[in-house]
């Protein structure tokens, strides 16, 4: 069934409070009443919709998974663009992605959106062995989560091109290491 356009209003008012509380303070310590005063609406309206914050932070989690972009199968230049606009993404909705990704009681969500991306990179190493590839892919999403981080912080010190060259270069470096080291 269709959300009406009145209760996708209400949901949206109730998510954009939390991510300005959340960019106050821990999730966890934002009560029901607090969030309701911030947003403008009554308790039995939050309740109609969320058991808790802890359900809204969630809904706020899918609503960002769902609207990453489709990196899929494509050719490098198509490829190129899917991932500068991936990066491109972060950057417009930079507000919720630093709550999100900052606050102490959303850690999850850097793990869930590293298991997204690391989902759309699949098949695009050069490297034969299973596990070996899976623990690069890690390895390179985890460090682009780093730089995403980041470049948050220092307010996007880099236009997204620039990040997407720098990012993607350090990236496929890691997936496509070939040779092996020694002791």
């Amino acid at each position: 069934m269709d959300e009406s356009r009145r209760v996708r209003l209400t949901k949206k008012m109730i998510k954009e409070a939390l991510i300005a509380l959340m960019g106050e303070k821990e999730s966890a310590r934002i009560t029901v009443k607090e969030l309701c005063e911030k947003a403008d609406v009554n308790r039995s309206t939050f309740y109609a919709y969320y058991r808790d914050t802890a359900a809204v932070i969630k809904e706020i989690e899918e609503d960002i998974l769902m609207q990453l972009p489709d990196l899929g199968s494509a050719d490098t230049e198509e490829f190129n663009f899917k991932i500068f606009s991936l990066f491109e993404y972060i950057r417009v909705n930079s507000r919720v992605f630093y709550v999100m990704m900052f606050n102490s009681s959303s850690s999850q969500f850097c793990k869930k959106l590293m298991d997204a991306i690391l989902q759309k990179y699949e098949g695009l190493t050069t490297i034969k062995d299973e596990r070996v590839s899976r623990m690069s892919y890690i390895f390179c999403v985890n460090g682009i989560a780093g730089l995403v981080k980041d470049w948050i912080e220092s307010g996007f010190c880099l236009d997204t091109v620039n990040f997407t060259k720098i990012a993607m270069g350090l990236a496929l470096r890691s997936i496509s290491l070939e040779t092996e080291f020694h002791f």
